[in-house]
């Protein structure tokens, strides 16, 4: 009989509710219907699944493979690329090499819609934020990874140091206090390269209070109203962030790009866009499916847009670093749309099959992007020493050229960045990660079970639409 009944419970409500992911009804009544089925299921000896298991238990693959796509841009744009001029492909590969930098953006993007979207879930059945658990529970995903590396780095270049001329530079340490603070995207030094953490440090700081003000005054008369003016107060500050952007490009020369790429308050506007998206998902999914039948033209437009910031990257002129920023959190938030959009379960069966090893390899890569991206900067910083060392190894043992000698160096380059952000992750980030759902268990996850009838302005939780893909068998990290 439990054979039957669990046949029953694939067919009626297919996979999904036999894996315990049973999308959440827009309706009581659809949802009282769906728990009567699982009491009866219970009854027959099928265990009793829940409705709205918690978020953080599964993960949304294509956002995974967005993530690997956003490492594997900043990646390919650090690798130690000799430039032979004489190799036919040179001219596009250099294009793609210095417009990898990207990457970043997306992360930007992708941070801002998750980061968001766990605030708003906690809004949607809490009625609050609980701001200082928020921000501890941020604080335990971000700081042990990034100090370790950073501390691990640090050592190794004292010691290095110490090798090279026999005597300990201590006061890197006081030299290098902004990026102990989060604030070497002001403080310049020469860690610089952990700015975007620096700038995603300052967005976590702010952006539960912004929001908890923001929600509490739509919670308070019309909500459609005041959602309205909501958004349209997130783009005034997109606006006056792009006005104020393109100000300070034209009164600096061009090679002065740097004052612009770095500091928070001019880029935090690509996190914001990403909070936009987030909030038109989870308060009204209804303007966000209006969007579906569009979904090829979004994407269309969205390449276009990027297609300006390849042309013109960084460095060469004023455009990039002013209206350029805009045009790329443009389109990568079109793309994530697209992505959010689509049910990637429905692809075609030989073109699944076909995209199956990438979409793997590429939702590894964003399940470990953090801990990649911190150790591939530390790694960059030694690029040149192993650079030049690997480079007359090769030439003088093997005799290689300079265009295969490149290509070996930047392959072990990529290999010990992906392994050494894997390691850290093991080692570092998830014992910390499984320690804190132990002991700061969010609230989405501690009120996952409970039901909370949705009202007519607001959206059910997320994964409500058909965003579904194939589930891959990697490991899972909460966000």
């Amino acid at each position: 009989m439990p054979l039957v009944c669990r046949s029953w419970q694939s067919w009626l409500c297919g996979d999904d509710f036999r894996r315990g992911q049973i999308e959440n009804s827009r309706t009581r009544l659809d949802r009282r219907v769906c728990r009567c089925i699982s009491s009866e299921l219970s009854y027959y000896g099928v265990p009793a699944v829940p409705l709205s298991p918690p978020s953080s238990a599964k993960r949304i693959v294509s956002l995974d493979v967005l993530r690997g796509i956003a490492i594997g841009l900043v990646l390919f744009a650090h690798v130690p690329f000799d430039r032979p001029t004489a190799w036919f492909g040179y001219p596009t590969l250099k294009r793609l090499i210095l417009s990898g930098w990207i990457g970043v953006d997306l992360f930007f993007v992708l941070s801002g819609f998750l980061v968001a979207g766990l605030l708003f879930r906690e809004f949607q059945r809490r009625g609050t934020i609980d701001v200082g658990r928020f921000l501890l529970r941020r604080g335990l995903k971000i700081w042990p990874s990034y100090y370790a590396a950073f501390g691990a780095m640090l050592a190794l270049e004292i010691l290095l140091g110490w090798f090279a001329s026999g005597t300990a530079d201590w006061g890197l340490i006081p030299r290098t206090w902004p990026s102990w603070l989060f604030l070497q995207n002001y403080a310049y030094n020469n860690w610089t390269w952990t700015w975007t953490l620096a700038v995603e440090e300052h967005f976590y700081l702010t952006i539960p209070f912004c929001l908890l003000l923001l929600l509490q005054f739509r919670e308070r008369g019309d909500a459609q109203r005041r959602s309205r003016l909501i958004l349209g107060s997130m783009l005034a500050f997109c606006a006056c962030i792009l006005a104020a952007r393109t100000a300070q490009a034209f009164r600096f020369p061009a090679s002065a790009w740097k004052t612009l790429y770095y500091p928070t308050h001019f880029r935090v506007d690509s996190l914001l866009f990403g909070v936009l998206i987030s909030y038109v998902y989870h308060f009204h999914r209804s303007w966000f499916e209006r969007l579906r039948p569009y979904r090829i033209l979004i994407l269309l437009s969205a390449l276009v847009l990027l297609a300006p910031v390849t042309l013109w990257p960084l460095g060469t002129g004023r455009f990039c670093v002013s209206i350029g920023f805009t045009l790329l959190y443009l389109s990568f938030g079109g793309i994530l749309i697209v992505t959010m959009l689509t049910d990637w379960s429905r692809c075609p069966h030989h073109l699944a099959r076909a995209a199956q090893p990438m979409v793997r390899v590429l939702q590894l890569l964003g399940i470990y992007s953090y801990t990649i991206y911190i150790t591939h900067f530390a790694l960059y910083r030694l690029v040149p020493d192993m650079n030049d060392a690997l480079r007359g190894w090769l030439t003088t043992h093997w005799g290689l050229s300079t265009w295969p000698a490149t290509l070996i160096i930047c392959t072990v380059y990529v290999v010990i960045a992906i392994g050494s952000g894997m390691l850290l992750s093991h080692v570092v980030e998830r014992p910390v990660l499984a320690w804190r759902e132990r002991r700061f268990r969010g609230h989405h996850v501690v009120e996952a079970t409970a039901a909370t009838a949705a009202g007519p302005n607001d959206a059910p939780p997320i994964h409500t639409a058909p965003v579904s893909v194939p589930r891959l068998d990697w490991p899972t990290a909460p966000v």
